[in-house]
């Protein structure tokens, strides 16, 4: 948690649902420990996911490479 503290910015990736997944537990665990920086969470919404190729699914959810570095990069305002 020191490192979560001196950055004061985390992102989590997941190819499971949000909903009850690693970045819901790193959450979790900020807030139990009161450290108040802001979480990114990426994974599977809890959507109905259409019948498709892994790599079809992941594109139309947004869970590419670059889909998920345009992602963080908008989120944290890391660009102007």
């Amino acid at each position: 948690m020191p490192l979560a503290n001196r950055i004061q910015k985390v992102v989590t990736m997941e190819e499971g649902t949000l909903i009850g997944g690693f970045g819901s537990a790193i959450v979790e665990l900020f807030n139990d420990n009161e450290i108040n920086i802001p979480v990114y969470r990426i994974g599977i919404p809890d959507v109905l996911v259409d019948h498709a190729s892994p790599d079809q699914s992941k594109e139309k959810l947004g869970l590419m490479p670059d889909q998920m570095a345009d992602k963080i990069v908008k989120k944290f305002s890391l660009v102007n």
